[in-house]
């Protein structure tokens, strides 16, 4: 069996074992105007501008984002340790995270540059701030639709993203937001709780992560993903 045919078995495996928890589902960006109240402005991803502390671009709480390759790299170092099988599961994810063309893989991401149906699926409880609203409504647009391929039994083949073009190439100039929007399509593998995925992005981006143990990193991750065997593959 071939490196990457082991991957690819990995990837079936951990999304088998949480097989009847998926729903097609997305990441949202929001855009905000300058406002002296916050650091928010221009195009952000929802996670991010929720759970910021200070409301002024993460006021050094998330370790520093230079490119989405460090940043996977970082996190599955960190997870390596703590939860391999989710350590696994990114480093499959980051290989095929730009993979357009091969109908082979276990990922797969089509673009659009007519944009997204918005699927309101945000379960947002905190208030926004006002400068990302317009006449009282947030700028909320969808970025990707997350679309798993399953079998009657449940198993999954394939996830496909499909994504809005425009989105993404603004997203990839400001690589602090690119990977808090990579990451949070990665966590929908491990869950269908919105609050999971959007409060393990922000803890995997976090300097308090970087401190932590292993032990604690995964007391953390298991705190959000209950079901999830932090183990290697047999």
């Amino acid at each position: 069996m071939t490196k990457i045919s082991m991957f690819i078995f990995a990837f079936l495996f951990s999304l088998t074992s949480f097989a009847g928890q998926f729903v097609g589902n997305g990441g949202d960006v929001i855009t905000c105007t300058k406002s002296e109240d916050n650091g928010f402005e221009g195009m952000m991803t929802l996670d991010y501008v929720l759970l910021s502390r200070f409301e002024t671009r993460g006021a050094g709480y998330i370790t520093p984002v230079t490119d989405w390759a460090s940043t996977q790299k970082r996190i599955t170092d960190l997870l390596r340790q703590a939860c391999p099988i989710l350590a696994n599961d990114l480093e499959i994810f980051y290989q095929y995270s730009n993979n357009y063309k091969n109908w082979l893989a276990p990922y797969m991401w089509l673009g659009t540059r007519v944009g997204l149906v918005q699927l309101e699926d945000e379960k947002i409880v905190r208030q926004l701030p006002e400068n990302c609203k317009t006449n009282g409504k947030a700028n909320i647009i969808q970025a990707v639709i997350r679309k798993p391929i399953t079998s009657q039994d449940g198993r999954i083949s394939k996830v496909i993203f499909e994504f809005d073009s425009a989105i993404m190439a603004k997203l990839w100039k400001t690589p602090e937001q690119y990977s808090f929007l990579m990451l949070h399509e990665f966590l929908w593998n491990s869950t269908d709780n919105v609050d999971s995925v959007r409060w393990l992005n922000y803890f995997l981006h976090s300097r308090a992560a970087d401190k932590m143990s292993p032990a604690e990193v995964r007391e953390v991750i298991k705190s959000f993903l209950p079901d999830i065997q932090c183990t290697t593959l047999q």
